[in-house]
């Protein structure tokens, strides 16, 4: 079976959360304390970028969740996954 992956991001001023993508469909509330990111250098702050890799006919074939600490500024890719249906192209607006 394969693990369906989803990410959420938290506003470090006021704490709002948001879903990623597809996210929310797949998302686990049981798992949220699995959910967890921090830098080798112990910050837990970061700035979020998401990436998309697409298929020929414009759908979302892959989404990258990119990290930059704000203490340090070291980045990394934190999450990433595969999107396996179609039409998805309307994930592009739920960065």
């Amino acid at each position: 079976m394969e693990e369906e992956n989803a990410a959420r991001r938290t506003c470090l001023t006021c704490g709002q959360h948001e879903f990623i993508a597809d996210s929310e469909e797949y998302w686990d509330d049981d798992t949220e304390l699995e959910c967890y990111c921090a830098c080798p250098c112990g910050s837990e702050e970061f700035a979020a970028a998401v990436g998309y890799s697409l298929r020929e006919d414009g759908d979302v074939r892959w989404v990258f969740v990119g990290l930059r600490c704000l203490t340090c500024g070291g980045l990394g890719i934190y999450e990433d996954w595969k999107i396996s249906y179609g039409p998805s192209a309307f994930l592009l607006d739920r960065a």
